[in-house]
């Protein structure tokens, strides 16, 4: 059983707004528009759907995954598929496509991307945070990276039978010098020194790590697509090698969880876990951090959290209407400056 990310909120390119138009189509115009960029300025998207966008599209080759600004907003940085793609806010011109070296030929993963002084920090698909630095030109280039840890194999399996790659994801500054970086595959979130490029710890969370957010030096909550392990009487399968939690009438993986990693004495340790809904994802921490939204993919719903007790305090459902069936997938978040407004990706919609 394989766990399918969702969507992410980069996909909206900058702050592209779409809306569905209203059903004045004929059947048989469905059938003769090709997916794409039509001649009225509607957008085709391979579900059939046809979108009317709002403001300045830019476009390149790719599948963007992950924003993040630059030089105090005036640039932003989108994660594509194999490259870095620098564009200017005010213009909207693309200044540099800075590509993955082809040694290889990973690609980057569903999320990950950190701007931290001159330096911007991305995971691919394999082992390793990428990372640019700019030169004395302004432009950027690719760097000497940092190499994870490999997953283990289970009691009793062989080397070879385990994950080849850890597969990192979501990832967050900690401290001056420090990284936190979540390993999906290891089901582990590895903690890197930036001065050395190694990592100098690692820390069981759940199953399929995502999404990291800090709201302290000492804190750090974390999104568990697959939840919890099973216990020894749950019902299980398996997702990537690893034993999940499943549904005995589906087999469908029906847990999820945010874990709680805490700080003391220098040594980062799991604190506990926080039963959220299904297939929990994108997350943002309220402007003074006493609330952690937490996008549950596979729930149509969010989970606020209260940091400071560490317990779910409401679920707010997603669906656009009530009587709508199962399958908005609510899986990335983001807040308003004053933090009274929150805005949901529903990525399946």
């Amino acid at each position: 059983m394989i766990l399918y990310p969702p969507l992410p909120l980069a996909r909206r390119l900058l702050v592209t707004l779409f809306c569905l138009l209203p059903g004045s189509l004929h059947a048989d115009e469905y059938d003769t528009l090709k997916v794409g960029l039509q001649p009225d300025g509607r957008v085709v998207v391979p579900t059939n759907q046809i979108l009317r966008p709002v403001g300045q599209q830019i476009t390149f080759p790719g599948r963007p995954v992950d924003l993040a600004f630059l030089d105090e907003g005036k640039t932003l940085v989108a994660k594509n598929m194999r490259d870095l793609v620098f564009i200017e806010v005010a213009t909207g011109k693309i200044k540099q496509t800075l590509a993955l070296p082809a040694k290889g030929k990973p690609g980057f993963s569903a999320v990950g991307l950190l701007v931290l002084g001159e330096r911007i920090y991305a995971t691919d698909t394999q082992n390793q945070v990428r990372i640019a630095e700019r030169k004395p030109d302004g432009s950027f280039t690719w760097v000497e990276g940092i190499v994870l840890n490999k997953p283990q194999p289970a009691p009793g399996e062989k080397a070879d039978a385990a994950n080849k790659y850890p597969y990192p994801t979501g990832l967050a500054p900690v401290a001056e010098h420090f990284l936190l970086v979540a390993a999906s595959l290891n089901n582990s979130v590895q903690l890197i020194d930036r001065r050395s490029g190694k990592v100098v710890d690692e820390i069981a969370v759940g199953v399929a790590p995502f999404m990291i957010v800090c709201p302290d030096g000492e804190r750090a909550f974390v999104s568990n697509w697959g939840g919890d392990p099973p216990g020894k009487n749950d019902p299980q399968g398996t997702t990537a090698k690893t034993p999940i939690r499943v549904d005995p009438r589906t087999w469908v993986a029906n847990n999820g969880s945010v874990s709680v990693l805490q700080k003391k004495a220098g040594k980062w340790s799991h604190k506990r876990s926080i039963p959220v809904g299904l297939h929990p994802s994108g997350m943002v921490l309220s402007p003074k951090g006493r609330f952690l939204y937490v996008a549950n993919a596979n729930s149509d719903s969010v989970s606020v959290l209260d940091t400071a007790a560490e317990k779910v305090v409401e679920t707010i459902s997603c669906r656009p209407q009530g009587r709508l069936p199962f399958g908005s997938g609510s899986n990335a978040l983001a807040l308003s400056p004053e933090g009274a407004t929150l805005y949901v990706a529903n990525g399946t919609n």
